[in-house]
């Protein structure tokens, strides 16, 4: 009896000593990918457009989109969760003239490796284009994201729903603002 419940003692103690290994939801690998801010470098549409009034079409929207130069993108990975910062020009009519206005919204997402596919979540469901996400996100490669969009936008022809393909790349030597 001595002997058995010695031998309890002792397993007791062994499996209290033990220190269990907590597995950390933090991936250092995504965060290292990932995380950082990121300057818009090419963006494109599907179709010809004339935004900026100079009598030339072209899909170009860094062209046609002044304001478009200034957008970002700033992704945070951490133990905390998963969020981006998009920061985009949305046009605007004020009153027989439109215009372009910055506006920024932040997003949670998930990540999906194999498709490298960066996918937001979204809560608010209703149809509205203005601050929307991207409708489709990936990694093309480490510092390189490309991000499609569908905006609004009107032309002196009237008014369109335009999709646009945006390369965003990473800044190393950046600040973050999220």
């Amino acid at each position: 009896m001595k002997i058995k419940l010695s031998f309890f003692v002792c397993l007791i103690l062994a499996l209290c000593s033990c220190k269990k290994e907590v597995k950390d939801t933090y991936n250092i690998k995504l965060n290292e990918r990932l995380d950082g801010f990121y300057k818009i470098i090419n963006a494109t549409s599907t179709l010809e457009y004339d935004l900026n009034d100079d009598g030339n079409l072209t899909n170009n929207m860094l062209i046609e989109i002044p304001d478009l130069k200034t957008s970002t993108l700033d992704v945070l990975v951490s133990k905390t969760g998963k969020s981006f910062h998009l920061l985009w020009p949305e046009q605007y009519l004020h009153n027989s003239d439109y215009s372009f206005d910055m506006q920024g919204r932040i997003y949670n997402f998930n990540y999906e490796d194999t498709s490298k596919q960066i996918i937001p979540l979204v809560y608010d469901k209703s149809k509205s284009t203005i601050f929307s996400p991207p409708v489709k996100m990936h990694l093309i490669k480490d510092g390189l994201i490309e991000c499609t969009l569908i905006r609004e936008i009107i032309t002196s022809k009237g008014k369109y729903k335009i999709t646009i393909d945006a390369i965003y790349q990473i800044e190393t030597n950046s600040k973050r603002r999220i």
